[in-house]
């Protein structure tokens, strides 16, 4: 009885030196791992429901895409600003639709942003004129997608080649953005569904991308078949509210992902989610600690 007792003790000794052991290696793993200056950042904001990317770049240059619908966009932006960096470089205004420009505005009153892209469209609602007035009180230079002119950033939709869409819906007037680092490529859809997909694939400008910011928050009107099959994401980022009433990411959508082969990593799950671009890899940190592969090998590397 007194050697199984013992040995009992010496197991739950084991396993506790064990998790002791691994706590100590992720803690130091991590440490190391934001010290650690990568050379593109990119964090898919928690706003919500709604859209916001900031991305960083080795040299100091600081593009975000849209604000999300309110100011909690200024929350999370304290978390992967500097408290005393009040400029912004780009402001990237996708469409003006609250949940995308809504935040902006509150961006656009508390930093001091150098240049503003975005699409000239009339489209009447309190939050997109309230949107332009704050534009226009900025001493910011105002550039049309066509004419932005960013190392590594290749604006998509629209350009001379794939036209605006002559539409009522502003979704499909949002600005497609690649951007381009070494080997990989990053493709930011805003909320463009499938009839500028179909746009894209003709136009034969798409390839392969490693990271999908999806569109639409995973509408079932985005990420068509055809469009996943040309691109064929590795990994695939949603921005979308928990239990919001449009109830994205749609199943459907998700389903289409999975079946590309794409990791979905999502805002109303995993929290605000990064990838950091270093050399010739690249990492995924999700704001609720989601324990992927991902994640183990930037530690174990970091190690």
């Amino acid at each position: 009885m007194k050697t199984k007792k013992m040995l009992i003790a010496i197991m739950a000794g084991l396993l506790i030196l064990t998790i002791v052991f691994c706590w100590i290696v992720w803690d130091q793993s991590r440490r190391k791992l934001q010290q650690v200056k990568p050379d593109i950042t990119v964090t898919v904001l928690d706003v919500g429901q709604g859209d916001s990317v900031f991305v960083e770049w080795s040299n100091g240059t600081q593009m975000l895409i849209d604000g999300g619908v309110d100011a909690t966009v200024l929350n999370r932006l304290g978390e992967v600003m500097l408290p005393w960096d009040r400029t912004i470089d780009y402001i990237v205004a996708t469409h003006p639709h609250a949940d995308h420009v809504g935040g902006l505005i509150t961006v656009l009153d508390r930093f001091t942003v150098e240049h503003i892209v975005l699409n000239v469209d009339v489209y009447d609602s309190p939050v997109a004129n309230a949107f332009l007035d704050a534009v226009m009180q900025e001493s910011a230079q105002i550039i049309a997608p066509r004419d932005l002119n960013l190392a590594g950033v290749r604006v998509m939709y629209p350009t001379d080649n794939v036209l605006l869409v002559q539409t009522d819906n502003p979704n499909e007037t949002s600005i497609v953005l690649a951007v381009d680092y070494k080997q990989y490529r990053l493709l930011f859809m805003g909320d463009i569904g499938e009839t500028v997909e179909q746009q894209l694939i003709q136009a034969q400008i798409l390839e392969d991308v490693d990271i999908l910011k999806v569109g639409h928050h995973g509408s079932k009107y985005s990420s068509s078949r055809a469009f996943l099959e040309v691109i064929q994401p590795e990994i695939a980022l949603i921005s979308a509210g928990k239990d919001n009433v449009y109830h994205h990411p749609h199943p459907s959508a998700l389903q289409r992902l999975l079946n590309s082969g794409a990791t979905v990593y999502r805002t109303d799950q995993d929290g605000t989610i990064t990838i950091r671009l270093q050399d010739n890899d690249f990492y995924v940190i999700t704001g609720n600690q989601r324990w992927t592969w991902s994640r183990w090998s930037a530690m174990l590397s970091a190690y």
